[in-house]
């Protein structure tokens, strides 16, 4: 989607001030957005994990495209398992973003099986990711996103509750 292209870009723009357009990591940055990018085409392709030497952010920039290459390529639940621990890294400039996209690959993964039935767990688990996701003050940049997709978990979990609340508002005067 067009927000990933311009996350991807100004996450670009950033490095490129940090370390320099000819640097070695965001030559190496590059590469690996380059890998999770074709997962839109091509299948699985996932980046390889940054060294540990490599320094703080570029080891949680490269945490954050895996997981992005897994969520691209299908893998959801091993998406979900990276933005969580994503989540839980205090050192992370992803932090505040990982719990709405672990719930997001929960959507995407319920939204995606054959059988609505198959789906539900996983849309659940989203619901309930996406209402905690809208109480985290912390994750503030990402409420909008999140209270839009937690529309369309409801309206797939719950298709007639959420009719007639849209028929509510719709009646609403003004």
């Amino acid at each position: 989607q067009q927000d990933a292209f311009e996350n991807a870009e100004a996450t670009l723009n950033e490095r490129i001030k940090q370390f320099g357009t000819d640097s070695a990591a965001v030559r190496d940055w590059v590469a690996a957005q380059d890998t999770v990018f074709s997962n839109c085409r091509e299948g699985r392709q996932i980046p390889e994990a940054a060294r540990p030497e490599q320094d703080v952010l570029t080891r949680a920039d490269r945490a954050y495209q895996i997981g992005a290459a897994n969520f691209y390529s299908g893998s959801f639940d091993e998406a979900k398992q990276q933005f969580d621990a994503i989540a839980n890294d205090k050192s992370s400039p992803w932090r505040e973003r990982a719990g709405y996209l672990a719930a997001r690959a929960m959507l995407r993964k319920g939204s995606l099986v054959d059988k609505d039935e198959e789906g539900r767990p996983a849309l659940a688990e989203a619901e309930t990711r996406l209402n905690a996701v809208l109480k985290d003050n912390s994750a503030a940049a990402s409420h909008p996103a999140a209270a839009r997709l937690l529309n369309l978990v409801r309206l797939r979990l719950r298709p007639e509750e959420k009719l007639h609340e849209i028929a509510h508002v719709i009646l609403k005067k003004d």
